[in-house]
């Protein structure tokens, strides 16, 4: 049977050894020199472990020290650009976020394609694109910087788990382990308080992220309604037109018959819109704007967005009319004197009123003037069918041009059957938005119930999260 005996191996530790027969002094089988290495050796490599667990901790210190100071930032970026309430809100909803991310994934990948085909039809999505783009790039960037978080607090349990061996083979270290193992549960904490305010900010960004494509689609809808309503009035926009060259030369006829009335310019019919306001507008001064006339813009407040439109293209066809009335033929240069001729007016376009406007000389109008005045031999069939006298026109024209008090009743009652349909779509208009915003509001009124619900059973499945220094404290 082999002999054992009790004694320090070549690293100082002690165990069970074979016994290798009597020594030097008589006495156990180590001799004294040998025993004396031991201790020494022993000694050195106590004090060597303890430098080397001594920095060690110092280099713990030093993370630890780092993250705290993170966390200091953290906390300070927070209190300058969020308040309790919205902290609040935005913890509530992080669980049900956190739940539905690889759904939110799929669903964003979807929304990225529809926005590359909206991007293509509309310029204007082009911001919400490049804004998601962005957001996109911060979650990806917030998913890493979560990853490295993860990574570290597995070396940080390989590094404890050492630490727990190292504490078993000598009780001296005993309180140095216990205190690096506080600080950290606390590194360890405070990494995920991190960790939670990453999540935080990934749930704004995918809120975001949601109200862009919200939007989006809003506005893609009201882009089909305006593409319908500009169909419908495409149609009559032809009709329109023609009816205002008519009422332009009715106008003229209007003016050279009741010059002598005033009173009658009022009733002349420029538009059956604006016969609300005929006593305050006659649109025969040069002081009217057309649609921006003061006396008819209480008129203009309640119309909707489709029949201001008209209306607008309506009034700009009748000002470009009224501008064409014929100059009178300026007198010969040469007959006057030369103190009397005429002198070049050099002031700027907007600094002239209508009257400067239209008396300027010919070298100092624009083609589109200058088109107008030629004479009756260079124009088209067309203009000169539309410039003939009334002795000239057919009985249909002559009909037409009619002042209001001359028309037949079945005439009038059509242009009251046009206001009546006017009126109707109004209404049809409005009742459609109400409809649009009572079922925006269900839809808010819904959500925030389901968000509650969800945040309640993952705080069941989750658990409380529980300090580590409230948990130290009881323990001790």
């Amino acid at each position: 049977m082999e002999a054992w005996e009790w004694g320090a191996d070549d690293d100082g530790r002690w165990r069970w050894l074979p016994w290798q027969g009597p020594g030097s002094d008589g006495g156990s089988g180590l001799s004294v020199t040998k025993h004396n290495n031991s201790r020494a050796n022993r000694v050195a490599n106590r004090q060597n472990e303890r430098d080397r667990l001594r920095a060690d901790c110092e280099a713990k210190d030093g993370v630890i020290h780092d993250l705290e100071k993170k966390l200091a930032d953290l906390t300070a970026n927070q209190a300058k650009e969020s308040k309790d309430d919205v902290i609040q809100d935005l913890e509530k909803k992080l669980a049900g976020v956190t739940a539905n991310c690889q759904a939110k994934d799929a669903i964003i990948q979807d929304l990225q394609k529809k926005l590359a085909d909206q991007q293509k039809k509309t310029v204007e999505l082009g911001p919400l694109v490049q804004k998601t783009q962005e957001l996109m790039k911060d979650l990806q960037e917030c998913r890493s910087q979560l990853q490295w978080h993860r990574s570290q607090q597995a070396q940080q349990a390989v590094d404890v788990q050492q630490l727990k061996k190292q504490s078993q083979s000598t009780e001296d270290l005993g309180p140095i382990f216990n205190l690096a193992l506080d600080r950290l549960r606390e590194a360890q904490w405070q990494r995920d308080e991190t960790s939670r305010e990453l999540a935080k900010v990934t749930a704004q960004k995918d809120k975001l992220h949601k109200d862009s494509c919200e939007k989006s689609e809003r506005h893609l809808e009201s882009l089909k309604d305006l593409h319908k309503r500009a169909v419908v009035s495409e149609r009559d926009l032809e009709s329109k037109t023609q009816q205002v060259a008519r009422l332009s030369d009715m106008h003229k006829m209007a003016l050279k018959a009741y010059s002598q009335l005033a009173k009658e310019v009022e009733a002349w019919p420029v538009l059956t819109k604006f016969e609300k306001s005929r006593s305050l507008c006659s649109f025969d001064t040069p002081a009217c704007q057309g649609a921006q006339c003061k006396s008819t813009t209480t008129l203009l407040a309640e119309m909707n967005p489709t029949d201001l439109l008209d209306l607008q293209k309506q009034v700009n066809t009748m000002v470009q009319m009224k501008q064409r009335t014929p100059r009178p033929l300026p007198q010969p240069k040469n007959k006057r004197p030369m103190d009397q001729k005429e002198k070049h007016d050099d002031r700027p376009m907007d600094q002239m009123d209508d009257k400067e406007k239209h008396d300027r000389p010919m070298d100092q109008m624009e083609d589109k003037e200058k088109e107008h005045d030629r004479p009756m031999d260079q124009m088209e069939d067309k203009e000169k069918e539309h410039d003939r006298p009334m002795d000239q026109m057919e009985d249909k024209e002559k009909e037409h041009d009619w002042p209001m008090d001359q028309m037949d009743d079945k005439e009038k009652e059509h242009d009251k059957e046009k206001t009546e349909g006017l009126k109707e779509k109004k209404a049809k208009g409005n009742k459609e938005k109400k409809e649009k915003k009572q079922r925006l509001k269900e839809k808010k009124e819904k959500s925030p119930k389901e968000k509650k619900e969800k945040s309640k059973k993952s705080k069941r499945s989750e658990g409380p999260n529980e300090d580590p220094r409230d948990k130290r404290a009881r323990t001790s």
